[in-house]
């Protein structure tokens, strides 16, 4: 047998049948490629979303990934917001200025109500208006973006092919898992910011209240009305870390308050001797025995040379009249109202026993 015949023999042939089937080889083999695209698109898409945490950067993913990826002619990305309307925040890819963006009322249209409230694919034929809302749009398909108790949002497209519709229904399916986490980690970001808050002032408000405790100990020993204004003062400026501050002692026949000391910078309070009318936030603090601040007074607050801000004004209050006042000037965060007031009232009845120890000549 010659080398010719041998060859013909071992190649095979196809047959008239086997030629036929070719070409449904070929479609077969066309499928399962797009199916294949269609899935690294998809798995693309969930890798890509993960790092994300905000809806909008969401919406503009989405819309991108369909535009780089799929075939629709068009496609925008609108989400719900507080105000029960739907607002357009992605298309083709880009995100919409916040002054370009289209805004629906989602009542205001019977599309709206069925994707939102029913969460319904909207279909042309089905209902002729969607050619309205979509203005540009050929055959306009909106895909809700589900939730409970309704949609996010939704997707609108142009599809160039209604094979392409199932792609699309997973795409707003996964949009709609994708937006529900982010809105999670947004809501356990904001409590953990609220439970963090929390905690900083219950170390604060501890903080001040070990202050408190030693500083009426180191009260409890005074035997000088100046001793104790120096002692309060200064646990005012060093422990609850108030800005600067004075305390003045009330002398009650002339109705003068007279410097008895200062911290924090203020200068010549020791030498500085007025009427209580003088000053409006100090004659009202006096008359009422509650404390003032500078949202009750919005002018210039001046003591001597010095000019205050954020002050406040709380009284030494003993069991029948006012013995002394306590000016601070505190930083603008933290609320320190409550530990000086508390401070305040026990000097007031500290002084009250002082006093009344000088006139039995103790």
């Amino acid at each position: 047998m010659s080398y010719e015949n041998v060859r013909q023999d071992r190649i095979p042939m196809n047959t008239p049948a086997e030629a036929k089937e070719l070409p449904e080889c070929q479609e077969m083999l066309s499928l399962y490629k797009k199916s294949y695209d269609q899935l690294a698109i998809l798995k693309h898409l969930a890798y890509s979303s993960l790092h994300l945490s905000d809806p909008e950067s969401l919406a503009v993913l989405f819309s991108k990934q369909i535009d780089e990826k799929m075939p629709p002619k068009r496609n925008t990305c609108w989400l719900v917001d507080e105000n029960r309307q739907v607002v357009e925040v992605a298309s083709d890819g880009k995100l919409v200025e916040k002054n370009k963006r289209r805004v629906l009322a989602i009542d205001s249209s019977d599309v709206l109500k069925r994707v939102i409230y029913d969460q319904m694919v909207v279909w042309p034929s089905g209902i002729p208006d969607v050619k309205e809302l979509l203005p540009g749009y050929d055959s306009p398909t909106i895909f809700p973006i589900k939730s409970q108790p309704e949609a996010y949002g939704f997707l609108a497209l142009d599809p160039n092919q209604s094979t392409e519709v199932e792609l699309y229904q997973f795409v707003s399916q996964f949009a709609a898992m994708i937006i529900k986490m982010s809105k999670l980690h947004q809501k356990v970001d904001q409590q953990r910011e609220e439970l963090d808050e929390m905690t900083g002032i219950l170390f604060r408000q501890n903080a001040h209240l070990s202050s408190l405790y030693h500083v009426e100990l180191d009260l409890m020993k005074v035997t000088d009305p100046v001793q104790l204004c120096r002692i309060v003062v200064d646990a005012v400026v060093n422990d609850l870390e108030a800005h600067r501050a004075a305390a003045f002692l009330v002398d009650e026949p002339s109705q003068e308050l007279i410097g008895a000391y200062a911290s924090g910078g203020l200068e010549g309070i020791e030498t500085l001797r007025f009427p209580i009318e003088r000053e409006k936030p100090i004659k009202q603090a006096y008359e009422s025995g509650r404390v003032i601040n500078c949202i009750d007074y919005p002018e210039e607050f001046h003591l001597g040379p010095n000019l205050l801000e954020n002050w406040i004004v709380s009284v030494f209050k003993g069991r029948e009249r006012v013995q002394g006042i306590l000016v601070v000037e505190v930083m603008e965060e933290g609320d320190l109202a409550d530990p000086i007031s508390i401070l305040a009232n026990y000097s007031g009845i500290l002084l009250d026993t002082l006093m009344l120890q000088r006139q039995c000549g103790i």
